[in-house]
């Protein structure tokens, strides 16, 4: 890998990656790099759909669409997105937030003459006003102001302020136009003219695009409405590949002109092309090169009548902006001139092609020297799709049945995790702390109904039973929770505390039996029953705390209310400030806790000897919401509704949407790398949930596995994307050091620090995989004990924030790494606020009648 020149980077990209090689990326990851001053509130503002009409060249930049990885280039989008969040007509950068969708994505190098997006912004009109089309007229100007604010290369020319109703700038479009410029020295343009027209109507277009097992697609049948060789107008001697239709295959139109181009050099014949259309003949494409992204441009985007765009009205804006393009013109049109003195100098004639070589045209100038040309039918092939969707199936489950039967032990607790990994267990209350609260409440009942000269005794009895069930269920609730996350030391204690709570309930039945005898006048008859009853229970809980006590010594478990270790402080005041902003919201209708979270979602099948990972949705928008309850205060749910913006083919019409209720959460398993799923290419954390299902059957269980959306290169028909590979820490090292030096000066920061920020807001708080685990674990918090989050105690918040282990990641290394086997060397005592409510227990008999 050659040494970049960081000098030549802009502030953004240089910000972009450093937070990179930090363990941040993307163009999105600069939405936390920069304070906003005089933020709008969305919350209150008035926001509308719009959709915006633009061009774009496309070679100074990384593609349209916006990058989560580190690119050497800005993309399109990154660069728009960054002026409307200047304008503060979005409010984040995240596309997320503003329902953000695009007609065709083109990739790095191809440019566009009417690409068209949709999305939200602010509008200046009141709600009111928005009813009515007549006040558009006094609406924000929005293109002139985002052209004020966009490079000189990249120009708005359209608005549509009232798109219809469910619009959608790639599912709303009725077909696309390409245009691909070519030169005709040296091309056969009549035997290009008869091949053209070939590729009209319907075929699968297998052998015309990038066959990618990754993507599972499984239809490349496509409808091309016009395909010809015209003339390009005002330059004589080029041509142009003018292609429409419905939609496009990945790399589809430059392998056409690839072919093409080898039938205008006289290499195949025009036939070829229906040659390869025919599949049962050809199910397999052959191996060759496809033509050059620079020669490609998206020229049009069409749709219905009611998708009406409008220019700009303002005429100095608009001269403004012609200006801004006119010298971007120039200096292109100055660069050819000049470059053409050049041509004439240094290639006085044509290039003469040595002997037995052959000159492949490749559309960007040069062309590839090969020795002889071997016919595409002759040529090694692809395998066929049905196969490459096999092999990538079987690949991934031969990994995951190698490597995940290990992975899940360790979401149960039976083996030791990796230093990333953390688990916590959702656990309903416990039993015994209902039972207590009825039998307290019966007891009550029961004493107003016997007579006043006999409530003394009973009524002394109720706050010695009241007390001891206050201090000992407190307890009892946090080993239940301790003992569910794996701890085996605590089962038989577990055993013990059943039975206790086994004898409260009978005792709230045993109470409304004899309320009925007080009724029926047999009050001395039911007043002894009571007493004894509730003595026999206190001494039952005072022959229990000594056992309690002394299993909670030889287990070890650790119920102090600190913070683990592994918590991270800034994630946890995130989530805990979405939750609490979400609750002062809620009302009688659902109300979304945090961002919208962008992820990859796997249905995880385990079967009776293996287990299989299968990727269910390629990208997801995942949000957790407030939902209403009858029964309850309060409860959640996640909604995870699948997005058909990742590059892939889809059989449905309408997004699969999946629900999980948030009680039914059982288990949550989160891990910083993504070995646990044996992701390819990937380097993500990893967030898993096991849930039941109105069950406690085995069968009954299901496991969901979330990973951050990593964005697949290529798009339509253009080039795919490259991905940023490190060679050598060193290297990074010495490269991350200049370019902090070059954006800091001085007063660098040590690495893996920054300078000082103020505070974002919550709105752009990051939209990260551990946010979304925080969030769900205070969420679950708050299901489970039916209070909010501020009132829980510290010892239950300890317990569901927990890593899997007691033990610190250090020693725990250390004992994986001298291969000693998991046995304590010391004895954990319990916490003393603990301990010492069970010695009250024991000590302070006086009162209690024996």
């Amino acid at each position: 890998m050659s040494d970049t020149d960081y000098r030549k980077w802009s502030k953004p990209q240089l910000i972009s990656r450093i937070l990179q090689l930090e363990g941040k990326s993307g163009e999105l990851a600069l939405m936390e790099s920069k304070p906003r001053k005089n933020e709008v509130d969305f919350s209150t503002a008035t926001i509308r759909q719009i959709a915006l009409k633009f061009s774009y060249l496309g070679w100074n930049y990384q593609g349209l669409a916006v990058q989560r990885e580190a690119t050497d280039l800005p993309t399109i989008e990154f660069k728009i997105l960054e002026a409307l969040r200047q304008c503060r007509m979005i409010p984040s950068l995240n596309p997320i937030d503003c329902a953000f969708s695009r007609c065709g994505r083109t990739d790095k190098g191809v440019s566009a003459m009417n690409q068209v997006i949709g999305l939200n912004v602010r509008s200046r009109l009141t709600p009111e006003a928005l009813e009515s089309p007549e006040n558009d007229i006094k609406e924000l100007d929005y293109i002139n102001i985002l052209n004020q604010l966009l490079p000189s290369d990249i120009r708005i020319h359209g608005v549509c302020l009232r798109p219809p109703k469910g619009f959608d700038a790639r599912f709303s479009c009725r077909g696309r136009h390409y245009k691909y410029v070519f030169q005709d020295e040296g091309l056969d343009l009549e035997s290009m003219k008869k091949a053209a027209p070939m590729f009209e109507g319907v075929h699968d277009f297998r052998n015309f695009c990038k066959v990618d097992g990754a993507k599972q697609m499984t239809n490349y049948t496509r409808a091309v409405r016009s395909s010809q060789i015209l003339p390009l107008k005002g330059h004589p001697g080029y041509y142009v590949f003018d292609l429409k239709g419905t939609a496009f295959l990945w790399h589809q139109v430059r392998c056409m002109v690839a072919i093409l181009l080898m039938i205008g050099q006289g290499f195949e014949s025009p036939d070829i092309v229906s040659k390869l259309l025919d599949i049962q003949s050809h199910p397999q494409k052959p191996v060759y090169v496809m033509a050059h992204d620079i020669p490609l441009v998206l020229y049009d985007c069409i749709y219905d009548d009611d998708v009406n765009f409008q220019p700009a009205t303002n005429a100095n804006k608009i001269l403004k902006s012609h200006q801004e393009f006119r010298g971007v013109y120039y200096d292109y049109h100055l660069k050819y001139i000049i470059s053409n003195f050049m041509r004439n100098i240094v290639m006085p004639g044509p290039i003469q092609i040595t002997a037995g070589k052959q000159l492949h045209n490749t559309g960007d100038g040069k062309g590839k020297f090969a020795n002889k040309h071997v016919k595409l039918l002759n040529r090694p092939t692809v395998e066929e799709p049905e196969v490459l969707n096999e092999k990538w199936r079987k690949k991934r489950k031969l990994i995951a049945e190698q490597e995940s039967k290990e992975e899940l032990q360790e979401t149960n607790g039976t083996s030791n995790g990796d230093a990333g990994n953390q688990v916590v267990t959702f656990a309903i209350r416990s039993g015994i702390t209902i039972a207590s609260g009825y039998a307290i409440k019966t007891i009550g009942k029961y004493v107003d109904k016997i007579p006043a000269k006999d409530r003394k005794s009973v009524e002394f009895l109720k706050r010695k039973l009241q007390l001891r069930i206050e201090i000992v269920t407190g307890a009892i609730d946090l080993i239940k929770l301790v003992a569910a996350r794996g701890n085996s030391n605590l089962q038989s204690t577990l055993e013990l505390t059943s039975d206790l709570t086994n004898d409260i309930y009978e005792f709230d039945d045993f109470l409304v039996e004899l309320t009925g005898k007080l009724e029926k006048g047999k009050s001395s008859e039911s007043l002894k029953e009571v007493q004894d009853y509730m003595k026999f229970l206190l001494t039952k809980i005072e022959e229990a705390i000594p056992l309690i006590n002394l299993a909670l010594t030889t287990s070890g478990a650790n119920l102090t209310g600190g913070l683990p270790s592994t918590v991270s402080p800034g994630r946890l005041l995130q989530a805990s400030n979405y939750v609490t902003l979400a609750d002062s919201k809620f009302t009688d209708s659902e109300q979304q806790v945090g961002p919208s979270f962008d992820l990859t979602l796997f249905q995880i099948f385990s079967g009776s000897s293996n287990v299989s990972w299968k990727e269910e949705m390629a990208r997801c928008i995942v949000k957790v919401v407030r939902v209403p309850s009858k029964s309850q205060e309060y409860s959640y749910k996640l909604i995870i509704t699948e997005s058909f913006d990742d590059d892939r083919y889809h059989d449905s019409s309408e997004p699969n949407v999946k629900e999980l209720d948030v009680a039914h959460v059982i288990r949550l398993f989160f891990s910083a790398s993504s070995k646990l799923l044996r992701l390819e290419d990937r380097n993500c954390p990893v967030l898993i949930l096991k849930t039941k299902k109105g069950s406690e059957k085995e069968e009954a269980i299901e496991w969901t596995a979330f990973s951050e959306y990593s964005k697949a290169p290529g798009s339509d028909s253009e080039d795919e994307e490259e991905d940023f590979s490190e060679e050598d820490n060193d290297r990074v090292t010495r490269k991350v050091n200049a370019a902090r030096n070059l954006l800091y000066g001085n007063n660098t920061p040590a690495v893996g620090k920054e300078p000082p920020k103020l505070s974002e807001s919550i709105e752009n708080a990051s939209t990260s995989l551990s946010l979304l685990e925080y969030i769900l674990r205070l969420c679950a918090l708050q299901g489970n004990d039916q209070q909010s989050i501020l009132n829980v105690t510290d010892e239950r918040l300890a317990i569901y924030l927990a890593d899997e282990s007691s033990e610190s990641q250090e020693k725990k290394s250390k004992r994986e790494a001298s291969g000693s086997k998991d046995w304590r060397k010391s004895i954990t005592p319990p916490p003393a606020e603990i301990t010492s409510k069970l010695d009250f227990l024991t000590l302070n008999e006086t009162g209690l009648e024996k």
